[in-house]
């Protein structure tokens, strides 16, 4: 198994740290912005009824994956420069390599999203079943 490792050109690096390399600085953005988007929905939620809660969290949500999608042209632009500006015609393995680094923003983007959602609908399902209404009397009022 080592030789058709070494025959593909495969490095020993783990996974952990080529999906490190892969996304680069990247990852530190996409974690900033997921820890500040789940901050924020945790706040906007527990706040209680804002007029403009809703969209408030339809901006939020999805902020990770839409910091993942920068992430991935970034990367596909970056590949085909490479591609590009090289003498010589890429081989498959190059162009795998390429795509691959750049599909690895799309998956962690992905797997910060849930959190959010999940947090959200959590939160809001909890809302829903234990906030309690105003009287009728107090809404005519």
């Amino acid at each position: 198994m080592d030789v058709n490792c070494q025959l593909l050109g495969a490095d020993d690096t783990s996974y952990l740290l080529w999906f490190l390399r892969a996304l680069g600085i990247r990852f530190v953005v996409q974690l900033l912005m997921t820890i500040f988007s789940l901050t924020m929905i945790w706040v906007l939620l527990r706040r209680g009824k804002s007029t403009h809660l809703t969209a408030a969290l339809l901006l939020l949500i999805p902020l990770p994956l839409d910091v993942t999608f920068i992430s991935e042209f970034d990367g596909f632009i970056a590949s085909m420069q490479v591609i590009a500006l090289s003498g010589a015609s890429p081989t498959p393995e190059e162009l795998a390599a390429g795509g691959s680094m750049s599909l690895a923003a799309i998956l962690t983007g992905m797997c910060f999203a849930l959190p959010g959602f999940l947090l959200a609908i959590t939160l809001l399902v909890i809302r829903a079943l234990t906030h309690d209404a105003e009287p009728r009397d107090q809404r005519a009022q």
